[in-house]
């Protein structure tokens, strides 16, 4: 999927503030990329940002893009991305900011 995830992947992160309002449902007053190679696998999620809101709430918001080809249905993905990136990053998905 490297012709269409690249482009979006590049939207995504021109528009990162705007996406990460859209699908958290909130106002954000940050948003910031982080790094995105999870623990133990060579394996790359698509998009991951730290996200803090006008309420000072921090939340982790990750994308993922998925082409037809994708080796593992996107459920068994996330949920694999989902233990990584949360052990990875401690409780940044559950804290106030600084």
């Amino acid at each position: 999927m490297p012709d269409t995830d690249n482009p979006l992947k590049n939207l995504i992160l021109t528009y990162k503030e705007t996406f990460a309002e859209w699908l958290m449902g909130k106002r954000l007053r940050s948003v910031r990329t982080l790094t995105i190679e999870l623990p133990a696998s060579r394996q790359r999620s698509d998009l991951l940002f730290e996200a803090v809101s006008e309420d000072n709430d921090v939340g982790l918001l990750h994308i993922e893009l998925q082409g037809k080809r994708s080796a593992a249905p996107m459920p068994w993905r996330m949920v694999d991305y989902m233990s990584r990136t949360a052990r990875m990053n401690g409780d940044a998905a559950h804290r106030r900011a600084a």
